[in-house]
């Protein structure tokens, strides 16, 4: 993402989701950064934030398998990190799986 107040969001996304894994608070912040997205006009990253917000509600938890983070590494985070980096062709190419994962 390029808009500093969407990274800005992302960073207080992630900070919060280490301390506590609070689903309204997710989806209302994930909601948030989608309008950058949409502004941005990166289908990728819009789609793959109303995924994940959805995946979230419904199951509390962000538990894909996907390759990527380390063992004890939170996949929510990384996959945050991911977005905020979404101009690296590498990054893309792993939200692009995500994106198949919680298409599927």
């Amino acid at each position: 993402m390029k808009d500093p107040k969407a990274i800005q969001l992302l960073d207080e996304l992630i900070k919060s989701s280490e301390q506590n894994f609070d689903v309204a608070n997710i989806a209302t912040k994930l909601t948030e950064i989608r309008t950058f997205a949409l502004k941005e006009e990166d289908p990728l990253v819009v789609k793959l934030l109303r995924l994940s917000k959805e995946y979230i509600e419904q199951n509390n938890e962000f538990d894909l398998v996907f390759e990527g983070p380390e063992e004890e590494e939170n996949k929510f985070i990384y996959f945050l990190n991911l977005i905020k980096g979404s101009e690296n062709k590498y990054n893309r190419e792993e939200l692009a799986e995500i994106r198949n994962l919680l298409m599927a």
